[in-house]
């Protein structure tokens, strides 16, 4: 057993002690579910963070910067998702939180009150969620399996029942108090480990490098209307993904839910562009490295001291098992909660219901780690995958089912099934035989638009129904922050401590606001600093 197998072992053991000791704090479904609403800002802030920095943001993209160049990334695609979360938690999380959903099924039976799509909604969130989780897994075994010293399979089976401790006990709680602590290990990783490595690695890679290499057009001159798509594409991918709408689900108040929107994205951007420079300047030491998604555990293990390189993979392992562990945990939630809502509509409170959802749980991480243990493709391909999948289906129909009144229950389920349909044989057609869309278009966004426009055509051609406005009027004048009031009255001293959580949550936006400024003027002096001139 070498240092890396011991230190994963450690983690795992730490992290599942923490996750089954959160079972005392269950007493019924709103604790498991949701926390019954008490999770301050610490925890949405780790919670958020986590759940981006994903296996995709500290492997798969990385390996993409490797081979391309940093900035191309850093100017698409991560731009686009840091404002599709904005819109992601403060639109629609917010909305849905001041409506009273669980799970991002609630949402589809409050608004449209059909068996029909929120069953839908299920088949895609339970089917899309193992999905990505695999995925996760999937990125985990790639990365770890030669430099442990385990076979693939038993890092699968390891990380498997790993994620069942920290998910079965204690749900959302044992998941939010994980990725707290996990989150610490990924900020030292950013913040020490890979300035280290940088450090180490400059100036030598950078001379090693062409100029292009450090473009914002990439290795191979990706042209503008190939990075507007990209942007675009991420964008719509971070705005309707559950994995990040569902983080507000617990918070304690609508403040909590600002002051953790704008640290959280301010931290994203800042550790998204020490991991992709990083990456970015191992091609220039290490050209070759197969597959790529192993170039930041390299850049950790081989050009950082040995204490530091550690902690760098233990940043690596805590990344995609904490991403996995919600992706699974979010399905189990709709197996033993909206499933169980469609089959019995008699919905009570009882002993049983804490049980149901625990054997959902194990169900669904067992599900997941049984495909992932098959390999069935990288991790790349299968998170965006996922991620198109709700950018397709389940985007469109929700902001329509926010904005616009008469929006009707069969044009959300024609437009989800149309996007989801549509992009799943594009992808097949894509795999299996040398095709493309006319003009290069992007397949994802081409699925979005026909979502749209079957949503449109089903909507105008069927009669107005006052039920769906009615619904519509409910939901569009549900606001968190009345909650934020009722609840501030109930307590002494109301109106202090009202101005006071929003002095202190316009602080903490305002410095937000500054600190990506910082950020961006930091980009510009670093990308003009480290690059030769040609």
């Amino acid at each position: 057993m070498n240092l890396v197998s011991l230190t994963m072992l450690v983690i795992l053991l730490v992290f599942g002690v923490v996750g089954l000791c959160m079972a005392r704090k269950i007493r019924n479904g709103d604790s498991f579910y949701v926390m019954e609403e008490k999770a301050p800002t610490l925890f949405l802030v780790c919670g958020i963070c986590m759940s981006y920095i994903s296996a995709v943001t500290m492997s798969s993209g990385p390996g993409v910067c490797y081979e391309n160049g940093p900035f191309l990334l850093l100017t698409t695609a991560q731009p686009g998702a840091w404002f599709g979360m904005l819109v992601a938690i403060l639109f629609i999380g917010r909305k849905m939180k001041a409506i009273g959903c669980y799970t991002m099924p609630d949402y589809f039976a409050k608004r449209f009150s059909d068996n029909n799509v929120t069953c839908l909604a299920l088949i895609i969130m339970v089917t899309v969620m193992e999905i990505y989780g695999i995925g996760q897994l999937v990125s985990i075994g790639t990365v770890l399996s030669e430099a442990t010293g385990f076979s693939y399979g038993w890092i699968i089976l390891i990380f498997t029942l790993a994620i069942m401790f920290f998910c079965v006990p204690g749900g959302t709680w044992g998941i939010m108090m994980t990725d707290t602590l996990m989150f610490v290990v990924v900020l030292v990783t950013a913040f020490v480990v890979c300035p280290v490595v940088i450090y180490n690695l400059y100036p030598e890679a950078v001379q090693r490098l062409p100029e292009a290499f450090w473009s914002v057009q990439g290795i191979h001159d990706m042209s503008t209307g190939y990075r507007i798509s990209q942007t675009i594409l991420w964008f719509t991918f971070f705005a309707g993904s559950p994995v990040i709408i569902t983080r507000v689900f617990p918070a304690k108040n609508d403040f909590a839910v600002f002051k953790a929107t704008v640290i959280s994205v301010a931290l994203i951007a800042l550790i998204s562009f020490l991991l992709y420079f990083t990456a970015g300047l191992m091609q220039g030491v290490e050209p070759g490295i197969v597959p790529q998604e192993r170039v930041i555990f390299q850049a950790v293990r081989n050009h950082a001291p040995l204490i530091l390189g550690l902690i760098g993979v233990a940043g690596i392992l805590t990344a995609a098992i904490s991403t996995a562990s919600v992706l699974f945990c979010l399905a189990g939630f709709s197996i033993s909660r909206d499933l169980h809502g469609l089959l019995n509509q008699k919905k009570t409170e009882d002993l049983n219901d804490l049980k149901r959802a625990r054997i959902a749980q194990v169900f669904a991480i067992g599900i997941g780690g049984a495909v992932a243990y098959l390999q069935p493709t990288n991790s790349f391909d299968l998170s965006i995958f996922a991620c198109g999948i709700f950018a397709a289906s389940w985007l469109p129909t929700i902001l329509m089912g926010l904005l616009w009144r008469r929006y009707n229950s069969t044009a959300a389920f024609y437009g989800m099934l149309s996007g989801a349909l549509t992009l799943t044989i594009l992808q097949v057609l894509m795999a299996v035989q040398e095709f493309s869309l006319p003009w290069n278009i992007n397949p994802y966004i081409f699925s979005m638009v026909v979502s749209i426009l079957v949503s449109v055509t089903i909507t105008l051609r069927k009669p107005a129904d006052p039920e769906d406005a009615r619904r519509h009027y409910q939901i569009r004048n549900a606001q968190l922050s009345d909650a934020v009031i009722r609840e501030t009255r109930t307590v002494p001293n109301a109106l202090p401590r009202l101005f006071r959580g929003y002095y202190q949550a316009k602080r903490v936006m305002v410095g937000g606001v500054i600190s990506v400024a910082g950020l961006l003027l930091l980009l510009c002096i670093l990308f003009y600093s480290f690059i030769p001139a040609g």
